[in-house]
């Protein structure tokens, strides 16, 4: 084993390490809740299809599930740590930044907003996040679960149905038009 691979190997060590830290955190957390079904729920968030993500209260990631991780194309470990900044479109951030300021002071608990997720390859889609507020312990301390839908789709239909109708006025406005100067040349 040449020195590269070695140091390689050494990295991703420290990474599952720092992942089961991470994990064991987040497991110890959650066990705080005194939940008897706490094993029903952790399956529910690991094999949801829909993508969702555990945030500590300062919007960085404790814990994505595989479909959150699936759709940013990042591995749980490469997510972990990260914040909602580091995958958030940069015009989108100014508002997200807002209403996460007001779940961290307490004006809301949650909230629903349309932004654009940037992926691992640097391509751009739509998602619609629902983030909310999740009390973890008696000393008031809390982080958030977002659940993440891909809404690329609807975007785009929307766009080709405004694109439609914009088409459809130009189409009658030309009729019009062709039908007033007929009228006007057969007088």
């Amino acid at each position: 084993m040449n020195e590269k691979q070695a140091n390689r190997l050494n990295k991703t060590r420290d990474e599952l390490l720092d992942e089961l830290k991470k994990q064991d955190h987040l497991l110890e957390t959650l066990s705080t809740t005194q939940d008897p079904d706490l094993n029903e729920y952790q399956g529910i968030f690991d094999f949801s299809p829909m993508p969702i993500i555990i945030c500590d209260s300062q919007g960085k990631t404790i814990k994505p599930n595989a479909a959150f991780c699936k759709m940013l194309g990042y591995s749980s470990g490469e997510l972990t740590g990260l914040t909602y900044k580091n995958f958030t479109h940069q015009e989108d951030l100014t508002e997200d930044n807002r209403l996460f300021a007001e779940v961290q002071s307490g004006l809301r608990n949650s909230y629903v907003f349309v932004k654009r997720y940037i992926n691992k390859d640097k391509s751009i889609f739509w998602v619609r996040i629902n983030l909310f507020k999740l009390l973890t312990g008696n000393d008031g301390s809390w982080h958030c679960i977002a659940i993440v839908e891909n809404i690329s789709h609807e975007i785009l239909a929307k766009e080709n149905l405004n694109a439609a109708v914009n088409d459809a006025k130009k189409a009658n406005k030309s009729k019009t038009d062709f039908l007033a100067t007929m009228s006007h040349e057969l007088r």
